[in-house]
């Protein structure tokens, strides 16, 4: 989770991938929680121009698909260097407005983890 001001950075999937054209927070898959952090600091910076140093994993959570399960850690991320939005696969957020992008459930789902948090 890339947060800079009150904008959170968002990714659009790709065409002919699981769930193609919704937004998500830019994000990796590993098998191993030891590496992940590294792979997506360096997938960060290689794909999107952007240079973060992670924090501890703030929330992770399950979701069922029809055919298999998967695991979503959600990490907060400082922001070094910012790279360059392009309008067709990233976005900057307003916080406020992210209850308008079509989110992955588990997305909407740590949304509204994180903005209860952040009320509290």
């Amino acid at each position: 989770m890339i947060r800079c001001n009150n904008k959170l950075l968002f990714s659009k999937r790709l065409e002919n991938s699981l769930l193609e054209g919704l937004w998500e927070f830019p994000s990796v898959e590993s098998d191993t929680k030891k590496k992940l952090k590294g792979t997506l600091e360096e997938h960060l910076e290689r794909n999107y121009g952007i240079k973060v140093t992670l924090g501890k994993e703030i929330h992770q959570l399950e979701h069922r698909y029809t055919n298999f399960k998967t695991r979503v850690g959600f990490y907060p991320a400082a922001l070094e260097v910012a790279g360059k939005e392009t309008k067709e696969t990233t976005s900057w957020v307003e916080i406020p407005k992210i209850e308008d992008l079509a989110l992955p459930r588990p997305y909407r789902r740590f949304m509204e983890w994180y903005l209860e948090q952040s009320s509290e």
